[in-house]
């Protein structure tokens, strides 16, 4: 159940158009306006003039200057809050109290915007009495007993549960406004700060990140520095390298060139080798021949020796013996 609370204080300049909605106000959202209602039996104005005119006749003396004759109670309501209730509640003040209520305006369009499509509403009526006893012509006082019993008179009549008694003057509709765009306000500061708190601790995170990037990309430079230099003398090595192929491969043409010289002096070689080869087989086979020559000649010689050897030498001036004896072993 919701609490309800009513506060008194003088009618101020301007009420009755802030009742009627009658000027401008930021407050006001005007597309719950047509959820307000209004009641009265006069203008501030008439019963202010009959309220004068009333002083007048009864104590003799004009109104004072500085006098509040007429005062105005806002009321905490809810959505169920009706007109008549509001006029029930007019009734039981005015019989248990001597008040007289001539304005009643219920606004339901007032509050904050929570969000963009949210809107806190400050559900509230405005009763507007006279503040003057009819039959002395002097202003009604009230204690803090009489506004305690009010208090709880006004739960009764609205069905709602009584607020607590405190001290604190009642909120106007701008101090209400300007209290809750202070708590929004604080609320906002708050989870700004708490995203701030949040952004911040991801901007160390980001930070700590950057620098172990920055590290890996130093170590990486220094690598590539030193794979760069290394390159740097295996292209020089490779340089050197291509140098040395080409010259062994020179070297190579070269030896392939003597190579094939040397074949080619080979073949001739080895073809002189083959004449020279037939050439010893000739001599071979000449001095074969004059091998055999000697020997044969040996063997004539030792058969001629044999024959001179057994002829008689002496029976002839020529030796005809002998050399008919060779003749004969020669045969």
């Amino acid at each position: 159940m919701a609490q309800t609370s009513v506060n008194f204080q003088s009618v101020k300049a301007g009420s009755e158009q802030h009742n009627k909605r009658e000027k401008e106000l930021d407050y006001v959202h005007k597309e719950l306006s047509h959820n307000n209602e209004y009641w009265e039996s006069c203008t501030q104005e008439q019963r202010m003039k009959e309220l004068k005119k009333l002083v007048k006749e009864k104590s003799g003396r004009k109104m004072q200057k500085n006098a509040s004759p007429i005062w105005e109670a806002v009321v905490v309501i809810d959505e169920h809050t009706t007109m008549a209730k509001l006029h029930t509640l007019a009734e039981e003040l005015h019989q248990k109290f001597g008040m007289n209520c001539f304005q009643i305006a219920i606004h339901k369009d007032e509050g904050y915007k929570m969000s963009k499509d949210q809107v806190k509403l400050n559900l509230h009526a405005h009763m507007v009495f006279d503040w003057i006893d009819h039959e002395t012509g002097r202003a009604k006082h009230y204690n803090r007993t009489h506004m305690a019993q009010i208090q709880t008179l006004v739960a009764n009549v609205l069905d709602m549960e009584r607020g607590r008694s405190s001290d604190k003057k009642h909120k106007t509709p701008q101090q209400f406004k300007a209290e809750k765009e202070a708590e929004e306000a604080m609320k906002k500061k708050q989870e700004a700060e708490e995203q701030a708190r949040k952004a911040e601790a991801v901007a160390v995170e980001k930070r700590q990140e950057q620098k172990e990037l920055e590290d890996k990309n130093t170590t990486l430079r220094k690598e590539w520095y030193t794979m760069w230099k290394q390159n740097l003398e295996l292209s020089g090595q490779r340089n050197n390298l291509t140098v040395t192929v080409w010259d062994q491969k020179e070297e190579l043409k070269k030896a392939k060139i003597s190579l094939s010289n040397v074949q080619s002096e080979l073949c001739t070689a080895n073809s002189t080798l083959e004449d020279q080869k037939r050439l010893i087989s000739q001599k071979n086979d000449q001095l074969k021949q004059i091998e055999e020559g000697i020997t044969l000649a040996k063997s004539f010689d030792n058969r001629i020796s044999r024959a001179f050897n057994g002829a008689d030498v002496e029976n002839s001036l020529w030796g005809a013996t002998p050399l008919r004896a060779a003749a004969e072993e020669c045969e």
